[in-house]
């Protein structure tokens, strides 16, 4: 178990040593696909040809796949194929503010994505925040995919902040039965990096949700939350967990608790000191997204 800032990133990792993240290039396409009610998602390809393993990418709440390109393009030099979509109501996807009645809509969703992907080689899933949640549940409750060798999560929505609204997290159950598009509470935009340019990017951005949560998809996630953390012992696959420990959306504790609570005999923590909730868009990005290449290749 890794604790604070790992010494041997501190001078940059080795795969980005000839490839600073913001020269590479990528073949990128992006298409139109159908989700698990016929809803439209939005899906982009980073194409790497002749790949060594295939990546996909499940951004978190609020966001959009728009804003991985750079992760992708460092998986694309470190010989992955990439893919990547908006959730429902997310982004370029079909919906409006991020609404979500039932958890298992992402499910279906991330369903439909796997479908349209050849798993023809070693395939990992790197899930962020919400996207991590909705990662492991799908492997718990729906299996495994075709070549499937594990996952890189950072900020796994496992245990949401109790700085966060608590008297709303208290009563959502109430409030999703009775008003499920009422809202509830908006992410503090500090929150999300430490790195000024992030923030503003993140902001302006007009295809991120940055108004207030409803109530249902917020109960949802609450929810699943606290089913996940009666079933960390059900998580048998090999994943590296990565947190900012200066996360105020979700509890770094959520990392900590799926690493002690997984019965994987290969897993890894780290804990990165003076970092938010978007460790790979932060000032030690570089060695974040080295880590995870480093994780993918010696398990491809």
């Amino acid at each position: 178990m890794n604790i604070g800032k790992p010494a041997s990133f501190e001078v940059g990792f080795l795969i980005f040593s000839n490839f600073p993240l913001e020269e590479i290039k990528m073949a990128k396409n992006t298409n139109t696909i159908k989700g698990g009610s016929n809803n439209d998602l939005y899906k982009v390809h980073w194409q790497k040809e002749n790949a060594k393993a295939i990546v996909l990418i499940v951004h978190g709440y609020g966001e959009h796949i728009e804003r991985y390109n750079e992760v992708a393009e460092a998986f694309n030099a470190a010989n992955y194929d990439v893919y990547g979509y908006d959730f429902r109501a997310h982004g370029r996807s079909e919906g409006t503010d991020c609404f979500m009645a039932d958890f298992n809509e992402y499910l279906d969703d991330l369903s439909n994505v796997l479908d349209t992907i050849t798993l023809d080689r070693p395939f990992f899933f790197y899930g962020h925040s919400v996207g991590a949640l909705t990662t492991i549940t799908y492997l718990l409750e729906r299996g495994k995919p075709t070549n499937f060798k594990g996952c890189v999560f950072t900020g796994p929505a496992l245990k949401v902040s109790e700085d966060l609204s608590p008297f709303l997290q208290k009563i959502s159950p109430l409030v999703a039965a009775i008003a499920p598009k009422f809202k509830a509470a908006a992410l503090p935009v500090d929150g999300i990096s430490k790195v000024p340019e992030v923030q503003e990017n993140y902001k302006k951005d007009p295809y991120i949700y940055s108004g207030k949560l409803y109530a249902a998809p917020a109960n949802q996630i609450l929810k699943k939350n606290k089913e996940m953390q009666q079933n960390f012992s059900k998580i048998d696959f090999p994943f590296l967990t990565m947190h900012g420990k200066d996360d105020t959306i979700i509890e770094p504790q959520s990392s900590e608790l799926l690493y002690n609570g997984a019965s994987s005999n290969d897993k890894e923590i780290i804990m990165w000191d003076n970092l938010a909730h978007e460790i790979m868009r932060s000032f030690e990005k570089e060695a974040v997204i080295g880590k995870m290449t480093e994780w993918i290749a010696a398990r491809c």
